[in-house]
């Protein structure tokens, strides 16, 4: 797994929710309480933004149909359907907030 720095960490303030683009995935980092969450900025639904949705706790409504989303797992918990968003590791080092992406490797087959 790499880390990609993103920010700052007082580029988020508490209950507050950042976007950014790591290594071409779409995030939402949120900050709850001085923690940080990291999770796929599209909405399950109708693919719109979650780092513009309403925060409560540790769920996200989105903005476009309030479809709600616990930023901790990834869960859709309204409606609690099964669907779910991409969650992503994050670390704070030396002030620099840094989310960690599954690196994908392609298996390489060698004809005769």
């Amino acid at each position: 797994m790499e880390f990609h720095p993103v920010c700052k960490f007082s580029d988020i303030a508490l209950g507050e929710a950042k976007p950014a683009v790591v290594a071409g995935y779409s995030v939402a980092i949120f900050n709850i309480r001085g923690k940080l969450y990291a999770i796929e900025n599209i909405c399950p639904h109708m693919a719109a933004p979650l780092d513009d949705g309403s925060l409560e706790g540790t769920k996200v409504t989105c903005r476009l149909h309030f479809w709600e989303v616990d930023v901790t797992n990834g869960q859709c918990v309204a409606p609690n359907n099964g669907h779910y968003v991409t969650t992503f590791p994050v670390k704070v080092e030396r002030g620099v907030i840094k989310v960690g992406i599954e690196e994908i490797k392609a298996e390489v087959s060698e004809e005769s």
